[in-house]
């Protein structure tokens, strides 16, 4: 069980995103445009970890971290929206995928680095 993931795996910071936004709680639309947005993160509570992840996953999570809820719930305060800042550098959540593409150079970057693999100077 990921907090950050989905079912198989993958990191999935669209569905908490969309979740903050959508509960109709403005508190967690309000941490959702602070962490999208280009300005200082604002800081999440313990008790709002626990509205956007609930406290079975947190649970989990602390229990596969080998820690406790409190040690769980005080290091994911400062690393969910940092994690979510960095993967929204325009202001939008970027997929994985999309994030790597930008890292090498966009396409012609991606041409670039495979052609290095296959062709010796």
């Amino acid at each position: 069980m990921s907090l950050l993931g989905n079912n198989q795996g993958q990191l999935n910071l669209s569905s908490v995103i969309s979740s903050m936004q959508s509960g109709g709680n403005s508190d967690l639309m309000s941490l959702a445009a602070s962490w999208l947005g280009k300005g200082k993160n604002a800081p999440v509570s313990g008790n709002q970890l626990e509205q956007i992840f609930g406290h079975d996953k947190i649970t989990a999570f602390a229990k596969q971290a080998g820690t406790s809820e409190t040690s769980a719930l005080n290091g994911l305060q400062e690393a969910v929206p940092n994690v979510i800042d960095k993967a929204s550098p325009n202001g939008t959540l970027m997929d994985p995928g999309e994030q790597l593409l930008n890292r090498v150079g966009g396409v012609s970057g991606a041409i670039y680095a495979v052609s290095k693999l296959f062709w010796k100077q």
